[in-house]
């Protein structure tokens, strides 16, 4: 889940407020569905569940280091994202709706 917080500097007041245009009012911060880690730097839509690289893996059987199993195919690690997940969040696509 992708939540927003309020991380107001508290501008002087000679400078004034932004609103809703500050780089610090609405800050995503990037949540797993599965784990509720807060420390993501992107979430992989699988399922309907944003979640965290970890727990993506978690939906697969590991064959190797660096295989899994999907559907019955050997895929390798790197390739996992573009296979299986509908999206891929992050800060540079996220798009915050004011």
């Amino acid at each position: 889940m992708i939540r927003l917080e309020d991380d107001c500097v508290g501008c002087p007041t000679e400078m004034g407020c932004l609103g809703n245009c500050c780089p610090y009012k609405n800050v995503p911060v990037f949540v797993c569905d599965n784990c509720e880690s807060e420390d993501e730097e992107e979430l992989f839509v699988y399922n309907g569940q944003q979640l965290c690289f970890k727990c993506l893996l978690d939906n697969f059987e590991q064959v190797s280091d660096e295989v899994y199993l999907i559907d019955g195919e050997e895929v390798d690690v790197d390739d996992i994202i573009d296979k299986v997940c509908e999206k891929v969040i992050n800060q540079e696509n996220y798009d915050c709706e004011l």
